[in-house]
């Protein structure tokens, strides 16, 4: 009955139904894509800043340490050293943490066509229904789709898993020659060589999530456009409610002959 009812929904969605669907915030859209946006420009955010903000925390660092071992500290003091901590955490920390939403929200924008919405595609319950009203055999139809969902975001978690972790094998790999020469290296250039490993991890998550979120996007429109057919039935119903039945349409033409 599940295929059935598919088989039988051949036409392709009407703008009304459509424009239904977008009122219900039910668009085709890749939380996987976002995620990679938002990554890809944090990274890029903290390969500019990186330095920059590196020098003012050491900076900070040392002339709060001073402050905090003078034997002339005070509540008051300490105060003022919390204050000033505070400040300049955040002007550290919210650079790297508004900073990269904001192409995370513009990709969302784009794949939903500038709709911003947290509303689930199956606000009635099961699968989506223009009419807002609960098909027949909705149960069992929700819970095989439901299975079918929670297979695929199973596989697709385990490949970007898999993903993940074989580059960064690939990259510990490669970097265990250079482990060999870091106890020679100063605090500073230690952190400069493991941030750019961390870097290269970084770009390398972000291309997992790229690919997978442009073949989740690809595929979250060909699921919305499966489960936006309409039947025949349908079109023809929504066309007289749109038109007028042709039983109105025919009395009106007589009242309006008759009144001539």
């Amino acid at each position: 009955m599940f295929n059935q009812d598919y088989q039988d929904k051949t036409e392709p969605a009407s703008p009304r139904k459509k424009e239904e669907a977008r009122k219900r915030g039910y668009v085709p859209l890749s939380i996987e894509l976002n995620f990679a946006f938002v990554l890809l420009s944090f990274f890029l955010v903290l390969a500019c800043l990186f330095f920059p903000l590196l020098s003012v925390a050491k900076e900070v660092f040392k002339y709060n340490f001073n402050k905090i071992i003078s034997p002339d500290l005070s509540l008051q003091s300490f105060h003022s050293l919390f204050y000033n901590w505070s400040t300049y955490f955040f002007k550290i920390i919210l650079p790297l943490a508004l900073l990269p939403l904001i192409p995370g929200i513009l990709s969302h924008l784009l794949q939903s066509n500038f709709l911003l919405t947290f509303k689930t595609p199956f606000s009635s319950g099961g699968r989506f229904n223009s009419s807002g009203h609960e098909s027949t055999g909705l149960i069992s139809r929700f819970s095989r789709l439901l299975s079918k969902t929670t297979l695929y975001e199973g596989i697709k978690f385990s490949l970007k898993l898999g993903a993940i972790g074989f580059l960064a094998f690939l990259l510990i790999k490669n970097e265990l020659p250079n482990l060999e020469m870091l106890s020679d290296r100063n605090p500073v250039e230690l952190l400069t060589y493991f941030s750019s490993v961390l870097f290269k991890l970084g770009l390398g998550v972000v291309g997992v999530y790229l690919v997978f979120g442009i073949g989740d996007y690809l595929f979250q429109r060909w699921q919305y456009q499966k489960e936006m057919r309409m039947t025949r039935e349908e079109l023809r119903r929504e066309l007289r409610e749109e038109e007028g039945s042709p039983e109105i349409k025919a009395a009106l033409k007589e009242l309006i002959g008759e009144k001539e």
